[in-house]
Parts: structure tokens; sequence; C-alpha cells
């Protein structure tokens, strides 16, 4: 016989009720809204925040110098040729009344503009002709390029080149040439109109018939004829006919014509004076 214990029947379990499905559970939450409100589906469908919001970001911005520029220009539509130059009989448009017109929007839209640099091209000084006897007025005649440099409230820059010429009897040459390379700046740069007959409308004038330049050994050839005359007649006259010759025949210019005319009634004179001295 075994000692194990005795297997007994299993418990018999009560009559329990059905169990249910599990009653589901809250919604899943909705995914967040992304940082930028721009981006929210909602905002996409508001174009006028969207208006808004730009707006503000365009006032708090600062414009560059580009955008600075077309404002004056935008602000320029035509400048007048009120000047009148009475001598030559013509209307201009002076630099006072370019400056007067663009002036006023530069310093409203903040826009700084300074020369940078000025290299003199061509610098003369002559002398204009006289009347009733006056002498004539010494005169300097300059060419300048002068580079301009704009500034915007940023920073950043742009620059621009253009010439001047101007003429003066004292010392505003150069800056009268400067003014009208400033006059040019803007009327060229804002595209103003100038009102002046276009380029192609008339034909160009005929250019001046230039004076021949001598050879330098013809004019030292006449020069050595002339000042080594030893007598009036018939060594001088035969040098100054020769010069005669040459002027006739279209070899020299008007200028080292009337220097050989000059310089022989020189040595007539000295040769006069040597005869006068020789009768005493």
């Amino acid at each position: 016989m075994s000692n194990s214990p005795p297997i007994e029947d299993p418990p018999v379990l009560p009559n329990l009720p059905p169990q249910h499905p599990r009653a589901p559970g809250p919604p899943p939450m909705p995914p967040m809204p992304p940082t930028d409100p721009r981006d929210h589906p909602r905002f996409l469908k508001s174009p006028g925040l969207m208006e808004v919001e730009e707006a503000a970001e365009a006032a708090t911005r600062r414009p560059t110098v580009q955008e600075l520029f077309i404002r004056v220009m935008r602000g320029v539509s035509a400048i007048a040729k009120a000047d009148r130059n009475t001598a030559q009989n013509y209307s201009f448009r002076g630099v006072d009344a370019t400056m007067n017109a663009v002036g006023p929007l530069v310093r409203e839209h903040g826009l700084l503009v300074l020369p940078e640099n000025v290299l003199l091209l061509s610098d003369e000084r002559y002398e204009t002709r006289g009347r009733d006897g006056r002498p004539g007025t010494p005169m300097r005649g300059v060419t300048v390029q002068v580079r301009w440099r704009f500034e915007g409230p940023t920073g950043d820059l742009m620059f621009a080149v253009t010439l001047g010429e101007a003429a003066d009897s004292g010392d505003k040459a150069i800056p009268k040439a400067m003014s009208v390379a400033f006059r040019e700046l803007w009327l060229k740069g804002l595209v103003v109109p100038t009102g002046d007959p276009d380029v192609d409308q008339e034909p160009a004038p005929p250019r001046a018939a230039q004076e021949p330049t001598p050879p330098p050994a013809l004019v030292e050839q006449l020069i050595h004829g002339i000042d080594h005359a030893t007598t009036e007649d018939p060594g001088l006259r035969e040098a100054w006919q020769l010069v005669q010759s040459h002027h006739t025949a279209g070899e020299l210019d008007r200028a080292t014509y009337v220097a050989l005319r000059d310089r022989a009634e020189s040595r007539i004179a000295t040769l006069q004076a040597e005869r006068t001295d020789g009768y005493e």
C-alpha cells in the first residue's frame, strides 16, 4: 500500500456572470502645435494675421542702401531747367536746382553720400581773349573723376563714379568741377530726364581743319637762316622769303610762322643798330 495522500476531486467553481469586453479608454492626445505660429493650420487659413506680422517685421527691419536709393529715385520725377545763361543764350539745370530737389529726400531717408576719391584728370592754365584793348583773364580749367560712396543705416555700401569739368579765374576750379560731378551723379543715377535733343537727332558738326605741325628740322633751318643773316639785303630777305614759301606751301602753322616773323623783325633791328654804330 502506498502512503501517498488520496487524490481529491477539483473544486466546483460557482456560476459567475459572463465578463464583458473592456471599455475603451480616453482618445489619444492631439499632436503638439508647431513652434512657429505661422506653420499652424489655423494660422495658414488667416492671411490677415500673416500680413500684420510681415508689416511689423518690415517696420523693425532697417532698409539696405539700395532700397534707400530707390526711395529717393521714386521721389524725384523731373528737375526743370530753371537757370539761364544770358551770355550764350541757353537754359540749364544748375547744381543748386538739383540739390534742392534731391537733398530733402536724401535727408529724409537717411542716405549718407560722401566723395571717397577724387582724381585730377586734366589741369590747364590759359588766358581768355581780351576785348577793347584790355588784357585777357588768366583761367584754370580742370577735369576730375570722383568716386562716391553711399552708406545705409546698417553700414552696407554702394559706389558710383562720375566726371566733372569746370574753369575758374581764381581757386575754385576743382570745387566747381566736383559740384558738376555731384550733379551728374544724381541726374544719371536717378534717371532724371534731361530734355536735351537726342544725340542722333542732329549730325555732329564737321571738325575744323587742323593746322599742320612743321617738322623740327625745317624750323631749325629757318631759324638758322634768320639768325646768321649778316646783312639786311640780300641775306635776311632771302631767309624771310624762304619762311614765306614754306608757309604758303602749308608746311608751317600760324604760331610757328608768327614766331619766325618776330625773330626776323628782331634780327632786322639788330642789324640796323649795328649799322648805326658803324657810322658813328
